[in-house]
């Protein structure tokens, strides 16, 4: 079985018919190879309301190991986190299928309360933020920097965007709250080669 696109609904709908013994060809955004015949069932539209997915399972990982990996490498205990998903730029250099064009995101309050988690529980002091473009809503992103502010923690962070959605307003915020680095899509200085490539 191949799971396309999001695969969270996906994932547990199929593993439920399969252990059910229920027909998969009803799942949309499953493909199966069924008796040397290729089988695309209907496509899943994508999730729009991210917060009604779970956390991930931290608890049921062996966490440390991962952490202290990353505390050997660099000297931080770091994790990645993902507030949103979707980007409506066209870079040829982007994989983005799985996610779309639609900007989608995790309500400030849910994107806090797994920092809270991940700083309170597992004392992570790095937080890689990879979504495709974190800065695509400032406003939210703003948000996010009051509310990390306000908690006083020990606590940096990165993140990867378009250099056209950061305003220095926003490069200010970013960096009080405990941002030190973000990623930027710059494959080429010439303005011609930007141009075909977007």
């Amino acid at each position: 079985f191949i799971v396309r696109g999001e695969s969270e609904i996906t994932s547990f709908e199929l593993i439920n018919a399969l252990v059910k013994g229920e027909d998969w060809r009803k799942i949309k955004g499953v493909s199966c190879n069924d008796n040397g015949k290729i089988v695309h069932n209907e496509d899943r539209p994508y999730i729009e309301n991210l917060d009604m997915l779970s956390y991930p399972a931290f608890h049921s990982l062996v966490i440390d190991k991962y952490l202290t990996y990353h505390q050997k490498k660099d000297g931080l205990r770091k994790i990645i986190v993902i507030s949103s998903r979707g980007c409506p730029y066209k870079c040829i250099y982007c994989f983005k299928a799985m996610v779309g064009d639609d900007f989608r995101s995790r309500s400030v309050e849910n994107v806090l309360e797994e920092v809270d988690i991940l700083y309170n529980r597992y004392n992570v002091n790095h937080i890689s933020f990879s979504d495709e473009i974190f800065t695509f809503d400032e406003e939210r992103v703003g948000k996010i920097c009051e509310k990390l502010k306000e908690r006083k923690y020990q606590l940096t962070w990165s993140c990867e965007t378009r250099i056209e959605k950061i305003s220095i307003l926003l490069l200010e915020k970013m960096a009080d709250a405990g941002c030190n680095e973000i990623l930027l899509g710059v494959e080429s200085l010439l303005p011609e080669i930007q141009k075909s490539a977007q």
